[in-house]
């Protein structure tokens, strides 16, 4: 298992989003996605 530190969050500007999902690729790749939802 992996964990994001919070400074990675907070330099990517994602402490405040919807989801942080991370998927590993391959072993020497890791894609971290930032998604946030449209507020109406």
């Amino acid at each position: 298992m992996l964990s994001i530190p919070p400074f990675f969050l907070e330099n990517m500007n994602a402490l405040d989003c919807n989801e942080v999902v991370m998927t590993v690729p391959d072993k020497d790749h890791i894609l971290i996605e930032v998604v946030r939802y449209a507020k109406n």
